[in-house]
């Protein structure tokens, strides 16, 4: 009986180690996509860079012909206002 539930303990030592090394090598795994990721990342960071200077640098156009438009809009609006008073 006493030998019993020794091996039987054992056993369970056995497989509690069995568990926790396939744990580490799963966390092994994960630490190495992890570095490869950064890794692929950091040749990324310029292009993603420019992107955004890119992105920064549309906007700006588009405000500026956005605005170039209400005005020249205002201002047809306004000749046409004055152009049908004169009638």
């Amino acid at each position: 009986m006493i030998e019993d539930n020794f091996i039987e303990k054992r056993q369970n030592y056995i497989n509690v180690e069995e568990h926790l090394k396939s744990i580490d090598d799963k966390l092994i795994e994960l630490h190495t996509i992890l570095k490869d990721h950064i890794n692929d990342e950091k040749d990324l960071t310029p292009v993603v860079k420019e992107l955004v200077q890119a992105w920064k640098a549309a906007s700006w156009i588009l405000n500026f012909v956005k605005w170039v438009g209400i005005i020249s809009g205002s201002i047809a609006a306004f000749f046409t206002l004055l152009k049908g008073h004169k009638q």
